[in-house]
């Protein structure tokens, strides 16, 4: 059994654009083939760069806000209640296209 309390967690910049933070709540290693778990706070107007990962698959969980997620070259717009699965090798980009913060709990399956 493991035990995490936000209290104890700090926040880390986003490896795709610095500026943004997220708050790392699972790391590598501790859960079998879960590369993390983490949630982030997008400001309005701010964006992730594009990026992809070949070894891992990535879900987002849209907690609140409104944005949008490229991927390879289609715009799907996003909302509190979607989900975002992203395979490995899919380029995806996301954005802040709201007033208020786009915050989103996501994380990493490996193969």
């Amino acid at each position: 059994m493991k035990l995490i309390k936000r209290s104890e967690l700090e926040c880390e910049p986003i490896s795709h654009n610095p500026e943004l933070l997220k708050t790392v709540w699972i790391r590598k290693g501790i859960i079998r083939h879960l590369t993390f778990l983490s949630e982030t706070e997008i400001p309005a107007g701010k964006i992730v760069a594009s990026h992809s990962h070949t070894d891992m698959t990535e879900v987002f969980i849209v907690t609140s806000g409104i944005g949008s997620f490229q991927v390879n070259k289609s715009t799907y717009n996003i909302r509190a209640g979607i989900s975002v699965v992203i395979e490995p090798g899919e380029t995806h980009t996301i954005e802040n296209t709201g007033r208020d913060p786009l915050k989103m709990t996501y994380f990493g399956i490996a193969y």
